[in-house]
């Protein structure tokens, strides 16, 4: 099983993915491309947590990383993902540093967290029979990941940096675009300015970093990875699932002009 911390010690940033159809084939593909990690999306993919478990076996299987991005910061939906051997959970629209340290809290046991403990999970292989190492394994490679995609979630940015317990932070350049008032013109000079500010306050807390590009011209896309690996990006998603199908369907139904 591969996990973020085994990507994130690597001497260069780590390369994944949305996904965004619930489908393993897809994963399968994701994988053999040559990704390391794929964030299973459970906040705007048509699925739940049981179709996330089948993509994250998928995930084992071609050595990729799974995330998941929770529909919500709810401490009890997390710690079901964790026990389906998921993890890592990015939270959406984190902007309350309250709502973030429960979201990790739920990811240790009693008497340092909220997670419920249960011995016949996925994560324990469904029968742990040494709990103490299995409880220290989990808490070593289990995490929150936060995600800042609004106006108030930068705003708060500086306090929800001094929450102990992030495994890291994501930017989301479609919704703060939004959220700014630029009806999701991620490109926008703002928007562009809000987003490295807030990584190089991130960066300099030493706290990972992850930045999704949603251009489609290869090029583009190529150098924005550039700029966000030279400002201190150890993770970068490249588009969607949907977005790369989309791209090469297009590509496909235009041969012949």
């Amino acid at each position: 099983m591969t996990r973020l911390a085994d990507l994130l010690a690597r001497d260069r940033p780590a390369l994944g993915t949305w996904n965004q159809i619930p489908a393993p084939e897809v994963i399968d593909l994701i994988g053999w491309s040559g990704f390391d990690f794929a964030v299973i999306d459970c906040e705007h993919g048509a699925f739940g947590l049981r179709e996330a478990e089948a993509q994250a076996r998928a995930c084992d299987a071609v050595g990729l990383a799974p995330v998941v991005r929770a529909p919500s910061a709810d401490p009890a939906w997390i710690g079901r993902a964790l026990d389906a051997g998921i993890g890592h959970v990015l939270v959406p629209d984190v902007s309350d540093p309250g709502a973030l340290a429960a979201c990790v809290a739920a990811t240790r046991f009693s008497p340092r967290g909220t997670r419920g403990a249960c011995p016949c999970v996925r994560s324990g292989r469904h029968e742990v029979r040494d709990w103490p190492a299995y409880a220290r394994e989990q808490e070593a490679g289990t995490g929150i990941l936060g995600l800042l995609e609004s106006v108030e979630g930068l705003d708060a940015l500086d306090a929800l940096l001094e929450v102990d317990g992030t495994a890291g932070w994501m930017l989301g350049p479609f919704d703060l675009a939004v959220s700014m008032g630029h009806e999701g013109d991620w490109r926008h000079p703002s928007v562009s300015a809000a987003l490295e500010d807030a990584a190089a306050r991130i960066v300099a807390r030493g706290a990972p970093l992850a930045v999704p590009i949603f251009a489609e011209d290869r090029a583009e896309c190529a150098a924005l990875a550039r700029r966000w690996a030279e400002r201190g990006a150890r993770m970068i998603l490249v588009g969607t699932d949907k977005l790369i199908l989309g791209a090469g369907l297009r590509g496909g139904a235009g041969l012949l002009g």
